[in-house]
């Protein structure tokens, strides 16, 4: 188990599509994923590399890790930038 001061906090960089899709589908396999994800295994694993990548390029979205020393991904989140005095949307 890796102590939380030890994680690096930081954003995907778009050259690291492939890693950023082996998280997200490893997060899917959880069985409340689709609640929390908003989409199934099926539909992430079903996606082509071209998605994969423009997601980690995209600059409203930007998803972040928490990556231990040994250089391993440990956790993830997607965060939604929007423009100021839009509305929030709650699912």
């Amino acid at each position: 188990m890796n102590d939380a001061n030890d994680l690096v906090i930081r954003p995907v960089h778009p050259d690291e599509w492939a890693e950023a899709r082996a998280i997200r589908l490893l997060s899917l396999q959880d069985p409340a994923a689709p609640l929390a994800f908003l989409e199934t295994y099926e539909e992430a694993v079903a996606r082509p590399d071209d998605y994969w990548r423009e997601r980690a390029a995209r600059s409203h979205v930007r998803q972040f890790i928490a990556e231990a020393p040994d250089g391993d991904w440990i956790a993830t989140v997607a965060v939604i930038i929007k423009a100021a005095g839009g509305a929030d949307l709650l699912v």
